[in-house]
C-alpha cells in the first residue's frame, strides 16, 4: 500500500462509516492501513500532529 491508497483506503472507510452506500471495507485491510497511519504519526514530530490535530478540534 502506498501513501496514495492508504489515504483513499481511510477516507472511503470514514464515508462508509458515515452512511455512504458502499461495500464494507475488510476489516484485516482497515487493520492494516490503521497500523501504517499509526507508524506515520508516530515518525512526524510532535509538534506538526498537534498543529494539524488543532485543526479538527475546533
Amino acid at each position: 500500500m502506498d501513501k496514495k491508497e492508504l489515504v483513499k483506503f481511510l477516507r472511503d472507510y470514514n464515508h462508509w462509516r458515515r452512511g455512504a452506500e458502499i461495500p464494507m471495507p475488510s476489516p484485516k485491510e482497515l487493520g492494516i492501513a490503521l497500523d501504517a497511519a499509526i507508524s506515520i504519526i508516530e515518525e512526524v514530530e510532535e509538534k506538526t500532529v498537534n498543529k494539524i490535530l488543532d485543526n479538527y478540534e475546533k
